[in-house]
């Protein structure tokens, strides 16, 4: 099992290589490891430790933050830390009910503009989902 230091380090590294916006990087960075476990329910979110991880000043980290209390990811008081939030099983069937629906229109908006190669590329990504052991790369092919 990697711990929670490791784990979050690999998350950073990995949202690096990608080209976003600083906030984006860091938005994606914390919302991995809240989602993945390693910032816990209830733990207090230490901005400065991570503008130091991050390599950035303070405003991207606190505007992430806010991006993620929008996202019920993260709990924020005036004049206190942030603290990760966990969802509950209700939160998540919601979220995920809402997401289905908004996937689902936005196929229906895509289909007049799909050929025979996005269909065969699709087709060749869900074969590779059907046999995927590791969850990782699952959410990946999902993406």
């Amino acid at each position: 099992m990697v711990d929670r230091v490791d784990g979050l380090n690999t998350i950073i590294n990995k949202v690096k290589q990608r080209r976003v916006t600083t906030q984006e990087l860091v938005t994606d960075a914390i919302r991995e490891a809240i989602i993945k476990g390693y910032i816990k329910n209830g733990e207090q979110i230490e901005t400065n430790a991570l503008t130091e991880k991050f390599g950035v000043s303070r405003m991207p980290v606190r505007l992430a933050l806010q991006q993620l209390e929008s996202e019920g990811l993260v709990h924020m008081e005036p004049h206190k830390k942030a603290v990760a939030v966990k969802l509950s099983p209700d939160e998540i069937k919601k979220i995920t009910e809402i997401r289905c629906e908004l996937e689902g229109l936005a196929i229906r908006s895509a289909m007049p503009n799909l050929n025979d190669k996005v269909f065969d590329d699709l087709q060749g990504i869900l074969k590779r989902m059907e046999t995927c052991q590791d969850p990782e790369e699952y959410m990946n092919l999902n993406m």
